[in-house]
């Protein structure tokens, strides 16, 4: 657990939440990270929850944007696989683009 001037963090098992000031350009500065098994719970208690807005855009929305625009995007992961360390994320192209030399 840290804190400091520019970034706080606080953790939790399986769930880290860093507040960090190069999120300054949305409407929160938290950087939520969850790990491969984090539960996240449905709460039903009457309690002050901090609420935070977001700007959701569909996928297919993603390459009107400006390079640097930040936004927000969720989605759910069907399938997981290990990972390949001949797989390359290439960010020289529009969106990302996934190159695999294994066949």
């Amino acid at each position: 657990m840290a804190n400091k001037e520019t970034e706080r963090q606080q953790s939790l098992p399986n769930f880290k939440m860093s507040v960090n000031s190069r999120y300054a350009k949305m409407r929160h500065n938290c950087e939520l990270t969850l790990k491969y098994d984090s539960v996240i719970d449905k709460c039903d208690e009457l309690t002050t929850i901090p609420i935070f807005t977001y700007d959701f855009l569909s996928i297919s929305d993603i390459a009107a944007k400006e390079v640097g625009t930040f936004i927000n995007v969720i989605a759910i992961c069907k399938e997981a696989t290990e990972k390949n360390p001949n797989t390359i994320f290439s960010k020289n192209s529009p969106g990302f683009e996934f190159k695999s030399f294994m066949k």
